[in-house]
């Protein structure tokens, strides 16, 4: 497992060394940027929500899915300068068109896939430099000067991926040596 987290920090610092230091020390222009509109599939209470907020009621919007938080440590540029990436995992189960993978297959009414899940991506470059006043700080019962440390977010990288189920249903029978999937006979026309 340490050989696997060693590959992914290697992966993530050669990431972010090969993009081209512009693109993240240009100051973005916002108003280029489209924000994408609010996809209520992916809030299990989503009949509550809309009704609730047309009488002018707020309602929380709950969400099936997980969130994964970690950080890397960089190689260091400088001694005064220390920089983490935090990545971050946000996993969202859309509530339309759920069951099991066999159940659930292909595509609804709405063209909208069976067991779709949105991951998003978030990617933080955080520095934290050494600044130069001292504080005396005491640490059990002992006076020692610490440097105050001050985090300043570079940049931030998102990146969101769609994935839901084939839509192609199949059967197989119950044999423990070998399983032979026979497919839909509709499956030509998909």
């Amino acid at each position: 497992q340490d050989q696997v987290t060693n590959e992914l920090i290697d992966n993530v610092k050669t990431f972010f060394n090969e993009m081209s230091s512009t693109l993240f020390t240009s100051p973005l222009n916002l108003s280029s940027i489209t924000q994408r509109q609010e996809n209520y599939n992916f809030y299990v209470n989503c009949p509550l929500i809309t009704h609730l907020e047309s009488a002018g009621i707020p309602c929380c919007h709950l969400i099936q899915g997980d969130v994964f938080q970690t950080k890397f440590s960089l190689v260091q540029p400088t001694k005064d300068e220390n920089s983490q990436i935090h990545l971050t995992l946000i996993t969202r189960q859309n509530h339309l068109h759920v069951g099991t993978r066999f159940n659930a297959r292909g595509l609804n009414e709405f063209a909208g896939a069976a067991n779709e899940y949105e991951h998003e991506f978030v990617y933080e470059l955080v520095s934290q430099v050494k600044t130069e006043e001292q504080n005396n700080v005491i640490v059990n019962g002992m006076r020692t000067e610490m440097n105050d440390t001050e985090s300043k977010t570079q940049f931030f990288l998102s990146q969101t991926i769609l994935r839901g189920s084939v839509p192609v249903h199949w059967r197989s029978d119950a044999n423990l040596l070998k399983n032979d999937f026979v497919l839909n006979e509709n499956y030509d026309r998909l």
